[in-house]
């Protein structure tokens, strides 16, 4: 996923199954402008996740459906 921030910041991605538990919980470096990260979820069985992601000033959330 793609991630563009205004300033060199720490973001945390959380990765939710279904049942509202925290299946990934990550907190990476990103720079000054487009950010790409990877998400790793080959270890996580099929079904439809929420992705949050928050730095110091916004908050994203985002619908993932993992397919085997």
């Amino acid at each position: 996923f793609d991630v563009t921030v205004a300033e060199n910041s720490v973001i945390v991605s959380e990765l939710i199954d279904i049942s509202g538990k925290t299946v990934s919980l990550m907190k990476q470096m990103v720079h000054t402008g487009m950010n790409s990260l990877t998400l790793n979820t080959s270890s996580l069985p099929a079904g439809i996740y929420t992705l949050r992601v928050a730095d110091k000033n916004r908050y994203i959330v985002k619908r993932v459906v993992k397919n085997n």
